[in-house]
C-alpha cells in the first residue's frame, strides 16, 4: 500500500472540492463507464485496476466494468476533459509489477511556481 501524507491528502481534497464546483465536473456523466471510473478513482488514495473494478461493482452494482475497460477509460483522462490528471506508480510485489492509479486535479501554475521557489530557497540557504 502506498502511504499518502496527511498534507497531501488535504491538498488533493481541497483541489477536488474546488473542481467539483466547475462546469467541467458537472458535465461528467457518472452513469457512463468513463464517469464511473472518474467517480471511484478521484482522490488521494492509490488503486490497482482490480481495486477499481471492485469499487465500481460496489458503487454501481448494475455495472461490471472489466479491468481492460477501466484501463482504457483511464487513458482518456485529461484536464481538458474532466479537470483531472492520471497519476500512475509501479511497485514490485512478490517479484511482480503492480501498477496503482489515482486521479487528481492538477496543481495550478501558481502552486508549482511557489513550490519551485520554496525548493530553490532551501538549496540556496
Amino acid at each position: 500500500m502506498i502511504h499518502v501524507t496527511q498534507t497531501e491528502r488535504i491538498e488533493i481534497k481541497k483541489r477536488l472540492l474546488d473542481l467539483k464546483q466547475t462546469e467541467k465536473w458537472k458535465g461528467i456523466n457518472f452513469s457512463s463507464q468513463f464517469g464511473r471510473v472518474v467517480f471511484v478513482a478521484a482522490g488521494a488514495e492509490w488503486y490497482t485496476l482490480r481495486d477499481l473494478e471492485s469499487r465500481i461493482a460496489n458503487w454501481f452494482p448494475e455495472h461490471r466494468d472489466t479491468q481492460a475497460a477501466i484501463s482504457a477509460r483511464l487513458r482518456e483522462v485529461s484536464p481538458s476533459r474532466c479537470g483531472l490528471v492520471k497519476q500512475r506508480i509501479m511497485e514490485r510485489v512478490n517479484g511482480k509489477q503492480v501498477h496503482r492509479y489515482r486521479l487528481v486535479p492538477p496543481k495550478s501554475i501558481k502552486d508549482v511556481a511557489e513550490n519551485v521557489r520554496l525548493t530553490g530557497s532551501k538549496e540556496a540557504a
